[in-house]
């Protein structure tokens, strides 16, 4: 049986891939962060794999111990310049965004439960070539029995 880490990794890389099947999907932690693959296609889904995973209790009672709540940060990114204009970023601000909206929908869609997303722009990383929206979100998994 995948451990519970590798359950929500294989979770968020099938929303991605069914989200964005032309662009790809990466996996690391925040200190590698201008790892992205400049040679795959874009846009970029990008899960850093150093989140959290909590137990849930209530009255200091583990209610389910197959139960997960998991905060994720993850990005989604479109190829940007430094020459580009103010009307471009945000061009690529909405893709992004409407992408974002696209993989929390499959989510839903697919009956995990969300507790809350928040979305924040992203200019010019990793030496200004990408551009796109971070997105913050905590789901709540059941991988069966240990």
């Amino acid at each position: 049986m995948a451990s519970h880490r590798q359950h929500i990794i294989d979770l968020v890389r099938q929303a991605a891939e069914a989200v964005n099947y032309s662009g790809t999907f990466l996996l690391s932690s925040r200190n590698q962060v201008s790892l992205y693959a400049p040679n795959e296609p874009a846009p970029f889904i990008h899960l850093f794999n150093d989140f959290t995973l909590q137990r849930i209790s209530t009255g200091g009672r583990i209610l389910n111990n197959s139960l997960r709540r998991s905060s994720l940060l993850i990005t989604f990114m479109f190829q940007d310049t430094q020459e580009s204009t103010p009307q471009e970023q945000e061009e690529r601000i909405e893709e992004a965004e409407a992408l974002a909206e696209s993989f929390v929908q499959w989510f839903q869609d697919n009956e995990q439960q969300v507790e809350s997303v928040s979305t924040e722009p992203v200019y010019r990383i990793t030496a200004g070539v990408l551009t796109g929206i971070s997105l913050t979100m905590t789901i709540v998994t059941d991988v069966g029995c240990e």
